[in-house]
Order: C-alpha cells, then sequence, then structure tokens
C-alpha cells in the first residue's frame, strides 16, 4: 500500500503552483465556523485501481458568514480551504486547482452525506461567476470514498461551542 502524496501541501507552502478555488492556510487558522461534517477518505485507489493510504480528513464548515467551505486537514500540515462550490444533481461540489491537478469533492445531500474525493491530471472547465469554475476530471490519478464521521472532538476549525 502506498501513501497518497500530499505535494500540494509542499508546494504550497514553498510558493509553488499556483491555487485556485482555494486557500492554504496554516493549521489553527481555517475560517471560523460551525463544523457541520467530517469525513474520512476510505478505499483510495491510485489510477492503475492499487489500493494507497490516505491519511487526512475533510470537514465541511458554514462560516460565521453562512458561507460553505471545505477543509483538508492533515496533522502537522499547512490545510487546504476549498471555496470553489456548487450544487449539481444533489451533491455539493467542491473543486480546486492546485498546480496540474484538480482536486474534487462531491458530498450528496441525502441523509448519508457520503462522498468521494478524486484528484486528476487532465480536466476542462468552463467560468461560472466571478473567480469560480466549474470543471469536468479526466484522468483520475487518485480517488477516494469519503465516510461521514462524529466531528466535535477533531474537528480543526474554531467553532462557537469551542
Amino acid at each position: 500500500m502506498r501513501l497518497a502524496p500530499l505535494w500540494w501541501v509542499v508546494a504550497a507552502s514553498c510558493a509553488g503552483p499556483d491555487v485556485r478555488g482555494a486557500l492554504v492556510v496554516a493549521a489553527g487558522e481555517e475560517p471560523p465556523g460551525t463544523v457541520r461534517a467530517s469525513y474520512v477518505p476510505s478505499d483510495c485507489q491510485d489510477a492503475s485501481g492499487g489500493p494507497v493510504q490516505y491519511r487526512g480528513r475533510l470537514f465541511l464548515v458554514v462560516t460565521n458568514d453562512h458561507v460553505r467551505r471545505l477543509v483538508e486537514a492533515r496533522r502537522g500540515y499547512d490545510s487546504l480551504v476549498m471555496v470553489n462550490v456548487f450544487e449539481e444533481r444533489g451533491e455539493l461540489v467542491f473543486q480546486s486547482i492546485v498546480g496540474a491537478t484538480l482536486r474534487e469533492v462531491r458530498l450528496r445531500r441525502d441523509a448519508s452525506w457520503a462522498g468521494q474525493l478524486a484528484v486528476a491530471s487532465r480536466w476542462d472547465e468552463k467560468p461560472s461567476s466571478g473567480s469560480r469554475f466549474q470543471a469536468l476530471a479526466y484522468d483520475r490519478v487518485l480517488t477516494c470514498r469519503l465516510r461521514p464521521e462524529l466531528y466535535k472532538a477533531r474537528a480543526p476549525v474554531h467553532t462557537p461551542d469551542r
């Protein structure tokens, strides 16, 4: 089993590749708000279908100004705060471009709130309003299921009840 590369964290902290649709922030500096859900990646696979271990968590946050954000966090690293979000066929879709990869998180809006994380090396995109965009991914190099979990004890973001 291989470890999923987190090169975006290293590259971003070294003033590396461009980041669109997201912000890279120091751990503990995530936007203040309420954590609505927390996810653990599972059943991760690389492009050839081989297993990949992904260490990190994702948090759906509603900020104090009522905006949805998705925080991808890993202990000891900066956090990726995805700000490009839209709704599509009953799912919340968060997309960001980090260097030469598209990161996409899809969260079902049904009772399960399950989801999927994908990283793609090729995509087509169409602009939306302002700096927002919508992309169609090709050549996925990583896919993971997102399993909802209890979040109160593990949330990396500031919440009003803490």
